[in-house]
C-alpha cells in the first residue's frame, strides 16, 4: 500500500517511531519503514544492539550513521532483544535493498501483549492521519553526533586492528604448534575484519598447488571444492608475486578459479595477501565478505601487516615441526640399532661367563684378568644399550606405554629400599619423608621408578661417605612435588645449563666415576615432560644438589 510516495506493505504493523513490525511466532521482528529510509538516505554504518538487552517501548535501541546524519532506532515494543540481523554487520545496504524482508534489524521477545495491540495496519484511518501529520517530521542532520560516531568507529577499528596484530605476534612466540598458530591467525583475522570468514592456504612441495591449512567461517563444501592450482587461480597467482589482491565481485571476476562455488558460498568480495618468509612466498591469507566492493587500500594494508606477522609465526612453527620429525626419525634409528645390538651383547656376556667359569677349559690368572676387564666393558655397553632404548622409546609415541593413573607413594618407598644397601655401605644418612595422602599422577609405574632410580641413585653415588641424602614427597596445591636433596659434590654452574642434554656428564662427576652413559638425566627430563610436569635443579660445588620434580595430580 502506498501513502504518497512511500510504500507500506499491508502484511506489516507500524508504530509511531517509523518502524515496521511482523510477528514471527512469539517474537516481534522489527525493521525501518520505507519512509524512514528515504528520509535518512544511504546508511553508512549501523551499530547493532547487544543481544539479551531489555528495552522499553520507545527506548533507543541503537543509532545509524546515514547521509542525513544520525538516525536513532527506537523499540516498537518493550521486551528483550533476542537476536540481530548478522548480515547487516557486513552489508548495511541490505536494509535499503530489501527493506521489508532480509533488511530486518532486530527480533524482540515482547513483555507486554497490550503494546502489540497499539501497532496499526497502514490502511487504518488513525495511522494514515498520524502519518499525514508527521510528514514534516523528517530527521534533521546532526553533524556533531555524526562526527562523534565516526570518530568512535575509527577508534574501535584501530584498537581491534592493534589487538589483532598483538595476538598474532604473541602466537608467534607463545606456541610452536602449527595447527594452533594457523587457527589463531584465521580466527583473529576474520574477527578483526568483522567479515564472513578467512583462510590460509600453503604451497605444497611442488609449488604448483595451494592446500588448505586453516579456515574460519567457511563451509566444508566450499573448502573441499577442488584443488587450487596456482596457474588456474589468478587471484592467488598475483598474490604470490608479493602484492595484495582486491576482488570486488568474485563470482564475476575472471581471476576466480571456482566462481560458481564462490557464489554458492555467498562470497562477493575477496582480499588476498601473500605469506612471505625471507622474500619467498609460502602461501596466501584470504578474507571473504558477502558484501560486494567491501575492501579497499586501507584494508589491504592491514591484511598485509597481518600476513607479515603470520608468516613469521607459521615459519617458526613449521621449522619446529620439521625438527620434531627429524628427532623422531633419529629416535627410530637409535631404537632399531639398539634392538639389533641387544642380542649380540647378551651373547657376548654369556660367552664370557662360560669362559670365566672354566667351562671352555682352564683359564690362567692373566686370562681371568682380561676376561674380567672385558666383562666390565660389556656391562657398560649393556647399560648404554638399555639407556638408549629407554630414551628412544620415550620419544617414539607408538612404542611408549600409555600413561594411566599411578599412585607414587609406594614407588618412592620401593626404590629407596632397593638403593638403601648402597647408601648404608657408604654410611650415609638417608632420610625419606613421604606424605600419607595418596598422591596420584597420570604416568606409568616404570616411568616413575626410572625417575626415582636416576635421581636417588645419583644422589647416593655422588655424595661422599657419611654425607646426607633426603627424599621428600608432598602435595603442593594441585601438584605432586618430589624433592631429592644431597650434600654431595655438586654441579659446576657452567655445567648446569647442559645437565639434561643427551650424553652430557659434568667434569667433576667423571672424576668420581669414569664409566657412565650421560643419558640418565636426559631420560628423566623426557619422562617428566611426557607426564606434563617440570624439573628444576639447584646446586653448588662441594655443597650439594637439589632436584625438584613437579607433576600435575589426578584429582
Amino acid at each position: 500500500m502506498r501513502i504518497g510516495r512511500y510504500e507500506f506493505p499491508k502484511d506489516r504493523f507500524y508504530d509511531h517511531f517509523h518502524n515496521w513490525v511482523q510477528m514471527e511466532g512469539q517474537m516481534a521482528v522489527q525493521g525501518m519503514t520505507d519512509y524512514a529510509l528515504q528520509m535518512a538516505g544511504a546508511i553508512l554504518y549501523i551499530e547493532l544492539p547487544r543481544i539479551g538487552r531489555q528495552v522499553e517501548q520507545g527506548e533507543q535501541i541503537t543509532a545509524l550513521e546515514t547521509e542525513a546524519g544520525i538516525v536513532r532506532l527506537r523499540a516498537a515494543v518493550s521486551g528483550e532483544i533476542a537476536t540481530t540481523n548478522p548480515q547487516l554487520r557486513e552489508n548495511a545496504r541490505l536494509i535499503h535493498r530489501d527493506t521489508y524482508g532480509e533488511g530486518w534489524i532486530v527480533k524482540i521477545f515482547p513483555f507486554r501483549p497490550e503494546e502489540l495491540e497499539q501497532l496499526q495496519k497502514p490502511d487504518a484511518p488513525a495511522f494514515q492521519q498520524w502519518f499525514a501529520e508527521h510528514l514534516a517530521g523528517e530527521m534533521t542532520p546532526a553533524a556533531p553526533d555524526r562526527e562523534v560516531l565516526a570518530l568512535r568507529k575509527d577508534l574501535e577499528r584501530a584498537y581491534t586492528r592493534m589487538e589483532t596484530l598483538y595476538e598474532i605476534a604473541r602466537a608467534a612466540t607463545s606456541s610452536l604448534d602449527l595447527h594452533e598458530v594457523l587457527q589463531t591467525v584465521v580466527q583473529r583475522t576474520a574477527q578483526a575484519f568483522d567479515t564472513k570468514g578467512a583462510s590460509i592456504r600453503l604451497l605444497d612441495d611442488s609449488g604448483q598447488f595451494l592446500k588448505i591449512a586453516a579456515a574460519w567461517g567457511l563451509s566444508a563444501d566450499y573448502l573441499q571444492k577442488g584443488p587450487v592450482e596456482v596457474q588456474q587461480s589468478g587471484i592467488d597467482r598475483e598474490a604470490l608475486q608479493g602484492r595484495p589482491v582486491i576482488v570486488l565481485d568474485a563470482p564475476r571476476d575472471p581471476r576466480t578459479q571456482y566462481p560458481e562455488e564462490v557464489e554458492r558460498e555467498g562470497i562477493c568480495s575477496i582480499l588476498c595477501c601473500p605469506l612471505t618468509v625471507r622474500d619467498k612466498a609460502i602461501g596466501v591469507l584470504r578474507v571473504y565478505s558477502a558484501a560486494c566492493e567491501r575492501y579497499g587500500g586501507r584494508e589491504a594494508d592491514f591484511l598485509l601487516a597481518i600476513s607479515s606477522q603470520a608468516a613469521v609465526a607459521i615459519a617458526n612453527a613449521m621449522a619446529y615441526q620439521k625438527l620434531e620429525q627429524i628427532d623422531r626419525a633419529k629416535s627410530q634409528f637409535v631404537l632399531t640399532v639398539t634392538h639389533e645390538l641387544r642380542s649380540p651383547v647378551a651373547t657376548v656376556q654369556s660367552l664370557l661367563r662360560v669362559i670365566s667359569g672354566g667351562y671352555a677349559g682352564e683359564v690362567s690368572e692373566k686370562q681371568q684378568e682380561l676376561i674380567a676387564r672385558a666383562e666390565r666393558r660389556i656391562v657398560s655397553l649393556q647399560r648404554l644399550v638399555d639407556d638408549l632404548l629407554d630414551l628412544a622409546t620415550g620419544k617414539t609415541d607408538h612404542l611408549a606405554e600409555t600413561p594411566h593413573p599411578v599412585t607414587v607413594n609406594p614407588l618412592v618407598h620401593k626404590v629407596v629400599n632397593q638403593l638403601r644397601p648402597v647408601s648404608e655401605e657408604k654410611q650415609q644418612e638417608l632420610q625419606v619423608v613421604v606424605t600419607e595422602e595418596p598422591l596420584r599422577v597420570t604416568a606409568t609405574e616404570e616411568g616413575i621408578e626410572r625417575i626415582l632410580v636416576n635421581l636417588v641413585g645419583n644422589a647416593i653415588k655422588y655424595t661422599p661417605p657419611e654425607g646426607q641424602v633426603g627424599v621428600f614427597l608432598e602435595r603442593v596445591d594441585q601438584e605432586l612435588r618430589l624433592v631429592v636433596r644431597d650434600t654431595g659434590i655438586g654441579i659446576p654452574e657452567e655445567d648446569q645449563a647442559h645437565l639434561f642434554e643427551e650424553f652430557f656428564r659434568a667434569e667433576n662427576a667423571k672424576s668420581i666415576e669414569r664409566e657412565g652413559t650421560g643419558l640418565g638425566l636426559s631420560i628423566v627430563k623426557s619422562l617428566v615432560d611426557r607426564y606434563g610436569g617440570r624439573i628444576g635443579v639447584e646446586s653448588a660445588v662441594n655443597e650439594g644438589t637439589t632436584f625438584t620434580v613437579s607433576l600435575p595430580m589426578q584429582i
